[in-house]
């Protein structure tokens, strides 16, 4: 401790912070649980609740479950210890422990978003239907928040994605084949009126209706709400990129390129909108054209892979960069009677 003792208890948290954000993370967990020895009160709780967090992203779930367990020990009203004490103990599969914890956090936050929204995921894994409501709660919490004084900043210093709520519906219904659940939930919030810190609700609902359509085929149902989105949003480009998707499906090649390059216009150096071409050029049947476009799309994502953040709003499935690697790999098979055949009369 002598060097912390030196240093001061707040400036080395501070220095395990500027670790952390530089991705030095055994480095930084080092510093936090270094000053957790010598720290008390808030510091301390802080301390321990980052080194948890390091942990989880680190994928020790033993080591982050037993830091929030001292965090909350320090700190028994602490709401965000409880949550990442009870997250820790659900990824452990120690569901009885993690029940208990969320319902604690809310008993000292009642209506905080995050632990609402953790809450639906642990309960989406013992029961679909239970899973789909505690959502909807959670994003109507959070709209709520986002409503009064002072709650974006709120928002903000929780860290939470304000879309998280509207994702999760949108994929655990079609997941859970209860895509009449989900519209239900985004219907409603589609139609919700806007408050002072909700203006963006109405169009990414929409938008997240168009994603659940398009994906169970109703194509038409899917346009129609991305244009809604657009109405409202006139530069909400990944709608637009979206509907451009769905027009594939149904072959209107025209409408699928003219959103597809008005995507490309906005981020010109993005492989999403190479990949759209590519799919496009796929469903159209030409093979030159698609094999170019996938190479390029291969070589973006090479140069800058998106991070999933990027793609929560888009028609992108997890496999699509499989997905082009696996179409260029079958064109460059032989092929019985094929191209590729070799015909050796010595063999």
């Amino acid at each position: 401790m002598g060097f912390f003792k030196k240093l001061g208890l707040n400036a080395a948290f501070r220095t395990a912070q500027e670790l952390e954000a530089a991705g030095r993370f055994p480095e930084a967990r080092a510093h936090y649980e270094r000053v957790a020895d010598g720290a008390s009160g808030d510091l301390l709780t802080a301390a321990l609740i980052r080194a948890g967090m390091i942990d989880t992203g680190m994928g020790d779930l033993l080591k982050a479950k037993a830091h929030f367990e001292r965090a909350k020990a320090a700190a028994p009203t602490n709401a965000t210890a409880w949550l990442h004490y009870a997250n820790a103990c659900f990824r452990l599969l120690d569901t009885g422990t993690a029940d208990d914890a969320y319902h604690e956090a809310l008993k000292h936050a009642p209506d905080r978003p995050d632990i609402l929204y953790f809450q639906a995921v642990y309960y989406g894994d013992r029961m679909s239907k239970a899973g789909i409501a505690a959502a909807r709660r959670a994003a109507l919490a959070l709209f709520d928040l986002l409503d009064k004084p002072g709650g974006p900043a709120a928002l903000d210093e929780l860290a939470f994605n304000r879309e998280l709520p509207m994702i999760y519906l949108r994929n655990f219904s079609l997941e859970k084949q209860l895509p009449d659940d989900g519209l239900a939930a985004l219907q409603e919030f589609a139609a919700r009126t806007p408050g002072p810190g909700t203006a963006w609700v109405r169009a990414s609902a929409f938008n997240h209706l168009g994603l659940l359509m398009a994906n169970t085929g109703r194509y038409d149902d899917a346009i129609a709400r991305y244009g809604e989105a657009l109405r409202l949003k006139p530069a909400f480009i990944e709608a637009r990129f979206n509907r451009g998707m769905t027009q594939v499906r149904r072959h209107d090649f025209d409408e699928a390129r003219r959103d597809f390059g008005e995507y490309a216009k906005k981020h010109p150096k993005s492989p999403v909108g190479t990949f759209g071409m590519a799919l496009l050029a796929e469903t159209k049947g030409d093979v030159k054209e698609c094999a170019r476009l996938y190479r390029f799309f291969l070589q973006r994502v090479k140069a800058k892979t998106p991070p999933p953040s990027e793609l929560t709003h888009l028609d992108i499935a997890r496999s699509w960069i499989d997905h082009a690697t696996t179409w260029l790999d079958a064109l460059a098979r032989p092929s019985e009677g094929g191209l590729f055949e070799r015909n050796d009369p010595d063999s």
